[in-house]
């Protein structure tokens, strides 16, 4: 990010840390001291971490507000960066696989769900050893 002495000594004075980060925004930083340009790079990280925590929570709303039989990475995916538009691939694809993961393993989870679970859950084996295989070559 780049921040200087200065930047961080703003932080330091001004005893930004933790929950106070949290709640920062490009003007708090800028009425503190700091500089537009480090103001909003810290700004776009509080934001980026307040995704990081708030965002799983929000995406597994998916498995409530979807059939089983509509679930696919895919369509997550697409739905989460309607909702999100930080979420990233990657991080969509740990957090569908999570879930899938931890449906598969909830013996209260019915018989009907955890079929469609395996199902997702072997595709993304075979997948998986597609990639490995053509990587190999």
């Amino acid at each position: 990010m780049n921040l200087d002495e200065e930047d961080l000594n703003i932080l330091h004075n001004q005893k930004i840390d933790g929950h106070v980060f949290l709640n920062m925004t490009e003007e708090k930083f800028v009425a503190d001291g700091m500089k537009r340009g480090p103001a909003m790079k810290l700004a776009e990280q509080v934001q980026l971490i307040k995704d990081q925590l708030t965002i799983p929570l929000g995406k597994s709303s998916y498995f409530q507000n979807f059939l089983p039989s509509q679930w696919s990475l895919t369509h997550f995916q697409q739905w989460s960066m309607q909702l999100w538009p930080s979420t990233n691939m990657e991080m969509g694809h740990k957090i569908f696989y999570q879930v899938l993961y931890n449906f598969r393993d909830d013996y209260h989870v019915s018989p009907e769900v955890h079929d469609i679970v395996t199902n997702l859950l072997r595709q993304k084996k075979k997948v998986s050893t597609i990639i490995k295989n053509l990587l190999c070559i």
